[in-house]
């Protein structure tokens, strides 16, 4: 599975940015699998198609700024 593909029996408009890795960073507060806050990941349920979208877009900046940063505490095959 790739960074953001739904997870197997995914059902919606937005497929989920879960990669199935929860666990929450203490020091950043954002989920180690997926980067999301716990709010983000509670509204993300209710969110509009362009928020999700808006989201989706935002992630993909924290993943590629973290991956530079540490590329193997990034990969979560690699953790």
């Amino acid at each position: 599975m790739t960074q953001f593909e739904p997870l197997p029996g995914h059902r919606g408009d937005v497929p989920s940015p879960c990669v199935g890795i929860c666990a929450l960073d203490p020091v950043h507060g954002r989920c180690r699998g997926c980067l999301r806050s716990t709010e983000e990941i509670a509204r993300w349920p209710n969110a509009t198609a362009a928020e999700k979208l808006a989201l989706l877009a935002e992630l993909r900046h924290r993943w590629a700024g973290q991956r530079s940063a540490d590329p193997v505490e990034a990969d979560p095959i690699k953790r």
